[in-house]
């Protein structure tokens, strides 16, 4: 390869790069029905909290916990929210529980007591200013039921907040009731009351990242019609306006997700990637109920907070698998559809089942690395033999392009003629290369998304596989424009052994005075390192066992491939019918 050719590599993934980043942004923007700021939807808030005047009955503001086999919820009886809501059923394979903060309460938060499933009354958007207000609580088996008298135009209005949890089940419901003393329509105009659910998606430490580095794990906001998904971007600082109908809707971080399905009444939701006291960024969503004209309102959310697990959600669409009585809720759309999701199965099928045999993650990717390095080792040889022919060919090319050093047509007629004669093709060594991408894209996919690998530990410093091993932290202090806070010794393992790795490939290929390849051969694992560097410490040791495989599989170190001679007798043909035909009479006659 060439520098012309090199740079011309470079340049066109570039434009990929730029072209897709594109794609992306237009795709966002002609799926989500209207995208405002913050401030228009200001304008735009509806002053109906005004209308609801509290009876004063003496409550105050109180905190409890209510604990369920499966959560430890947090309650405040300011607006009737939750504080905090802590999942504590998921047993990592050391044996010890481990506790997940679904929704982060950052101490400003809580010096607020501002928590999720508040409802705010006509009021839209997570941002929106009101007055809090007490209600009154009583505790349930499983069940916390929250009660408030207002006045609402010179007439009575009871609201009421039922939480209602079930054993082993990873969803719950929340009903919210309205109704008027004197059994007259209820005086809402417009919004009947906004439910707000937010201000992100735990674990913390996935959001909780310092202010100096403002980077924050994606999250995703999904809906679904009931036939098909649609996936939005949560911009950061904007709030956008969904008012297509869904059947649920979702917020998705990297293990968890929030799923709301609502019943059938009409909502318009807002999502908000709004900057949030304490976090870098928010995630939130707020559903606004339409409007009523009857005396009673009974709303029921059934509310699914668990991993982002096939077989936990698949359970909610028989009502025979799940003990609330579900059915045909097809949570498990939420999981997106892959090209390569068929790979991605099989792979974590594997991992799972070398996992029950070896109780560390971290041993059980080194053997899994190995075992697919030796099921590609045909096409890893097949390419070695090609880049060997092609080094036995140099010679050739060269006094082709002695013979002809203008005409650069003719040059490429014989190499093209040189290539046939000898039963070669130039893309040999480069196809079984390709070939091994979508196992790389798959493998990143089951370790990036792979609840089984979070705060699971391998030896010394690396004490989570799903997160960078940390040698030593810089504290606060983050490396301008990369946004590193830590040194991370992985990758520098992977940067030494890509290189060593690069160098014995190619001087296999007799292309080390190439001055293309010696810029590949130092450009590359540079690349891949700032690449990866902040990847989780299970990818960046995948890639380190393989180029430790590719070393050693290397021809002359753990086998021998001969170079095929110019001058070896090259493969008869196929004889046709008519030859077998003659050659058979001439061999009769004789």
């Amino acid at each position: 390869m060439n520098n012309r050719g090199f740079f011309l590599a470079i340049a066109l993934c570039t434009l990929v790069i730029i072209f897709s980043t594109y794609l992306r942004q237009r795709d966002s923007v002609e799926n989500l029905s209207q995208s405002r700021t913050g401030q228009d939807s200001n304008k735009d808030a509806i002053t109906t909290q005004s209308l609801f005047v509290p009876v004063d009955d003496g409550a105050v503001e109180e905190s409890f916990v209510l604990e369920t086999d499966i959560y430890r919820v947090t309650f405040s009886t300011k607006d009737a929210a939750v504080t905090s809501l802590e999942r504590k059923e998921y047993i990592v394979s050391s044996g010890k529980e481990t506790i997940v903060e679904i929704f982060p309460q950052t101490q400003e938060l809580k010096d607020q007591k501002k928590g999720t499933f508040s409802i705010l009354f006509g009021k839209k958007g997570w941002n929106s200013q009101f007055e809090s207000i007490n209600y009154n609580y009583e505790i349930l088996d499983n069940s916390v039921r929250f009660t408030k008298e207002f006045m609402v135009q010179d007439q009575r209005v009871f609201v009421e907040k039922l939480y209602s949890f079930y054993s082993s089940e990873d969803l719950f419901e929340l009903s919210i009731l309205m109704r008027t003393e004197e059994g007259s329509t209820l005086p809402l105009p417009d919004r009947t009351y906004t439910l707000m659910v937010g201000p992100q998606i735990g674990p913390r430490p996935e959001v909780a990242i310092t202010q100096k580095s403002k980077r924050t794990s994606q999250r995703r906001l999904t809906s679904y019609n009931g036939q098909k998904t649609k996936t939005y971007s949560i911009r950061k600082n904007r709030q956008t306006e969904i008012a297509d109908f869904y059947k649920w809707i979702a917020i998705g971080g990297r293990y968890f997700s929030v799923i709301v399905f609502p019943n059938s009444a009409s909502y318009t939701t807002v999502s908000s990637g709004y900057d949030v006291d304490g976090l870098i960024s928010g995630a939130q969503l707020s559903l606004q109920r339409g409007d009523i004209s009857q005396s009673f309102l009974n709303d029921t959310y059934r509310i699914y907070v668990g991993a982002n697990e096939k077989n936990r959600l698949i359970r909610y669409s028989n009502a025979g698998n799940n003990s609330v009585g579900i059915s045909n809720a097809e949570f498990e759309k939420l999981i997106p559809r892959r090209l390569l999701g068929f790979l991605e199965r099989g792979i974590k099928f594997l991992m799972l089942q070398l996992h029950r045999l070896i109780p560390n993650y971290g041993v059980v990717i080194i053997i899994l690395t190995i075992l697919i390095r030796l099921a590609l080792m045909p096409l890893l040889k097949k390419s070695q033999r090609s880049s060997l022919k092609m080094r036995s060919l140099a010679p050739e090319m060269q006094k082709i392009k002695e013979k002809y050093p203008e005409d650069r047509q003719k040059q490429q007629l014989e190499t093209m003629e040189l290539y046939r004669k000898h039963n070669f093709s130039p893309f040999s060594s480069i196809t079984p290369i390709l070939i091994q991408f979508p196992f790389f894209i798959a493998i990143y996919r089951v370790f990036y998304e792979s609840i089984e690998l979070w705060q699971e530990p391998f030896f010394g410093w690396i004490n989570d596989l799903s997160k960078p091993d940390v040698l030593v932290s810089f504290g606060d202090f983050v490396l301008p424009v990369l946004g590193w806070n830590g040194l991370h010794l992985l990758p520098i393992i992977m940067l030494i052994t890509q290189y060593i790795s690069s160098v014995a490939m190619m001087k296999t290929q007799g292309n080390v005075s190439s001055s293309g390849m010696k810029l590949f051969t130092y450009f590359f694992p540079v690349f891949i390192v700032f690449l990866l560097y902040s990847t989780p410490s299970g990818l960046v040791l995948y890639w380190i066992v393989s180029n430790l495989f590719t070393l050693i599989t290397q021809p002359g170190v753990l086998f021998k491939i001969k170079e095929e001679s110019l001058t070896e007798r090259q493969k008869p043909k196929r004889k046709t019918l008519e030859q077998v035909l003659k050659a058979r009479l001439k061999q009769q006659k004789k």
